[in-house]
């Protein structure tokens, strides 16, 4: 009997761990599908995650931020909170919640949440860059091109690409960013 039992729970652990990668792997697929520029068809992998009862602050911060890429900034909001909420220093939660604040015309928060952001990962250029457009959208040109100068160091085109759009020069963002 003991024997039997012993099964069981190796039986029951390996299901719960080859449960554990394929939710994974359904994130992945939804992180990816967002990425790529298809964020509906990410939602629809990521939603089998919270199906399966994941709540973790990765799992609704890739929600939040295939929401802002679909544009649906309200459904984004929630969702960056409850990753926030789950992990207040998750920088990519602040960061999407910049975004979309910025483009639903919510300035003050929006620079708030990008120097959260930048402030939890100093490291991260796409951080900088909302931080520069927030600066920008507020009308603080000398922030904004000194945000744009921090992202540069690491990712020089995408820095300069925002620079030109803060400057006049273009009306188009990169999609990670508009």
């Amino acid at each position: 009997m003991q024997l039997l039992m012993l099964d069981a729970a190796a039986c029951y652990r390996e299901c719960v761990v080859r449960h554990h990668e394929e939710l994974e792997c359904t994130t992945r697929v939804g992180r990816d599908y967002t990425a790529a520029g298809y964020p509906r068809q990410g939602l629809a992998f990521l939603q089998q995650a919270v199906d399966a009862g994941v709540d973790s602050a990765p799992l609704w911060t890739n929600i939040a931020y295939s929401h802002a890429r679909a544009g649906d900034n309200e459904p984004a909001i929630e969702c960056a909170l409850k990753a926030i909420e789950r992990d207040e220093d998750r920088a990519e939660a602040w960061d999407t919640l910049a975004c979309v604040y910025r483009r639903t015309g919510n300035i003050v928060n929006a620079r708030a949440c990008a120097m959260r952001a930048v402030e939890l990962d100093k490291e991260n250029p796409e951080h900088h860059c909302n931080l520069a457009l927030a600066h920008h959208a507020a009308g603080d040109t000398a922030a904004a091109l000194a945000a744009c100068e921090q992202a540069a160091i690491v990712r020089p085109v995408l820095a300069h690409q925002v620079k030109r759009y803060i400057e006049g020069s273009t009306l188009e963002l990169p999609g990670m960013l508009a």
